[in-house]
């Protein structure tokens, strides 16, 4: 995977955030099933920089992505000076080529997270009971390995965000329901209800608008049967009025479950 991957996903973040709506959604993770239990996605990561000007047009990188998310069991810890149920939950994000083993994933292309999860807020809801956004996953603890060739580290933050290095999908504050929909997927049929989010994050000299389409099913692990996001980045000098934007990129992301199954195990060793 080349270096190039890394430091443009991680320019998206660096945006401010706008106003929220009343939504309800949960990101990747609506709910939690039973120890043991997985789930796998596959589907494609493509990148395109605008170059304008550059006599080969604009660069487009494609890959093809695996996204398995394992529930490997529960432990009491300490939340906000109580005692709760918390959940080991650990997501393995696989991207690269094309190879006859299936990915090749390249010096970079492996990401892991095993973070420990409080059962009391995967809500579902964007808004909790409290009428605050739900912006992120808080956790008790984390670890992570950034690719095969790094050592584990400590998650030291006491959230963790799926976006932009996990998925694409956000918690969006601006989401509308589309009504049910009937999804025939690698995994299965589904009954599921489809979802249309929007968000968009602005500087004065960088804006970002993330667009996702979603699925979501009670009979899928984790909630979420299938995926298509959109982000698209503009910039603009900062003197420019906000209507002199110019789109620099722009990554799309397309994800659905491919199987599911029990008897989960880590991959990812930690103390």
């Amino acid at each position: 995977m080349p270096k190039f991957y890394r430091i443009s996903t991680a320019l998206i973040c660096l945006l401010i955030l706008s106003v929220p709506a009343s939504v309800q959604a949960q990101g990747l993770i609506w709910s939690l099933p039973e120890d043991g239990t997985w789930a796998r996605y596959e589907g494609t990561y493509n990148q395109t920089e605008i170059r304008s000007g550059v006599a080969e047009g604009n660069l487009v990188l494609e890959w093809i992505r695996e996204l398995t998310i394992k529930s490997l069991g529960t432990e009491q810890a300490m939340y906000q000076g109580e005692e709760t149920t918390c959940h080991w939950i650990e997501f393995k994000q696989v991207t690269g080529k094309p190879s006859e083993a299936g990915i090749d994933p390249g010096s970079y292309g492996v990401r892991i997270y095993k973070v420990l999860i409080p059962e009391e807020v995967i809500i579902g809801k964007v808004i909790d009971g409290q009428d605050i956004l739900v912006d992120y996953i808080p956790i008790v603890k984390g670890y992570r390995q950034l690719s095969l060739f790094e050592e584990v580290e400590e998650i030291e933050t006491p959230v963790f965000q799926v976006y932009p290095l996990v998925t694409l999908l956000r918690h969006y504050r601006k989401i509308s329901e589309e009504g049910p929909a009937s999804l025939s997927l690698k995994a299965g049929g589904f009954e599921t209800t489809k979802y249309l989010g929007s968000l968009t994050t602005e500087s004065p000299t960088n804006r970002t608008r993330n667009k996702g389409e979603f699925w979501r099913s009670p009979d899928v692990p984790f909630g979420i049967a299938q995926w298509s996001i959109n982000v698209q980045k503009e910039n603009k000098d900062r003197e420019d009025g906000r209507g002199e934007f110019r789109l620099a990129s722009e990554i799309t992301e397309n994800m659905s479950l491919v199987a599911t199954g029990d008897g989960a195990q880590t991959e990812l060793e930690t103390p």
